[in-house]
């Protein structure tokens, strides 16, 4: 399956939702450190794919917790 029908007919805001991050990137994004997205990850708070031997946590899930990490803290 191509890249192209995966995203066919997908707006550029869903099409970056859909990206799969590493977990050092989003550990960059959230200028946090690995370990604390791992931690995330292995507890279950942050949904992951297991692509391979690596994991992957979708844009969305990262924004997903985000705000329920935010909500939780008002």
């Amino acid at each position: 399956m191509s890249h192209s029908n995966v995203t066919a007919g997908a707006s550029d805001e869903e099409i970056d939702e859909l990206e799969l991050l590493k977990l050092e990137q989003l550990a960059e994004l959230w200028k946090v450190s690995k370990r604390t997205v791992e931690v995330l990850v292995s507890t279950g708070e942050l949904t992951s794919t297991k692509i391979g031997w690596n994991r992957r946590v979708s844009r969305r899930d990262a924004l997903a917790y985000q705000q329920r990490d935010t909500a939780a803290a008002s």
